[in-house]
């Protein structure tokens, strides 16, 4: 009876696993250009969906195999984008985007909770000083790496 168990508890081990946690084991699906589309509110695991409406011409987010990116979220403001990192911890996989502002020499991180990630839509909340709770975003592929 053991010799079965193990196997199904294996099993349900892997398939219950969050959908982000696909990041970790393959990287490369997050390559790519990614637009953003619409803001869905405070949780993805119950979306408002159409709540907020959706986001004509959206920035960009272009996500390299080098650790580098690009996007033209902040370029009025002066920032350039420079390297991102994945990091997995405590239950959630976050990715860091890292902007420079080459005129006041001025550094910002903006981390972001991978909610989920397909090969075509990306889910990510952004978690910010003022809002701890994050909003979570809606990203469609626009482009493989």
């Amino acid at each position: 009876m053991k010799k079965f168990i193990i196997p199904i508890l294996a099993f349900l081990l892997v398939s219950c696993s969050k959908d982000a946690n696909n990041v970790v084991k393959n990287e490369n699906i997050l390559l790519g250009k990614w637009q953003f589309v619409q803001y869905l509110g405070l949780n993805i695991d119950n979306p408002i969906d159409g709540t907020f409406p959706p986001v004509t011409n959206g920035f960009i987010l272009d996500l390299k195999e080098d650790g580098t990116f690009n996007s033209n979220e902040f370029v009025n403001d002066g920032y350039a984008a420079t390297t991102y990192n994945i990091i997995e911890s405590n239950n959630s996989i976050d990715l860091y985007l890292r902007y420079n502002n080459s005129q006041t020499n001025q550094n910002i991180e903006h981390k972001h909770q991978i909610k989920s990630v397909t090969t075509n839509e990306l889910y990510l909340s952004f978690y910010e000083t003022m809002n701890p709770d994050g909003n979570d975003c809606k990203y469609v592929k626009v482009t493989n790496q």
